[in-house]
């Protein structure tokens, strides 16, 4: 193999690996990221179903949530009454 083309061959070898990261990167981040969230949700829903309180943010109102102010877990939602706060929004108190 000529040095032209030698030099050429780790050019394109180099150019593919890179690529190759690259697209790995893209295609697990998100993945990634999704377990975690799932997770999360997870652990809040949990905490639901023991009769802890959780602390859910909206706006910059803070509602306390759990099973004995009669909340209840719908799709990924606490419902009570009117008032309907996204599980992600919430945390352990």
């Amino acid at each position: 193999m000529s040095p032209y083309r030698a030099s050429r061959y780790r050019f394109i070898e180099e150019k593919i690996e890179r690529n190759v990261l690259v697209i790995a990167i893209l295609f697990f981040l998100p993945i990634i990221y999704l377990y975690f969230y799932l997770e999360d949700r997870n652990e809040i829903l949990n905490s639901f179903n023991k009769n802890k309180e959780l602390i859910c943010i909206v706006g910059n109102i803070k509602i306390d949530v759990s099973k004995k102010d009669n909340w209840i877990y719908e799709n990924y939602y606490f419902i009570k009454g009117d008032s309907k706060i996204v599980t992600t929004k919430c945390e352990e108190k």
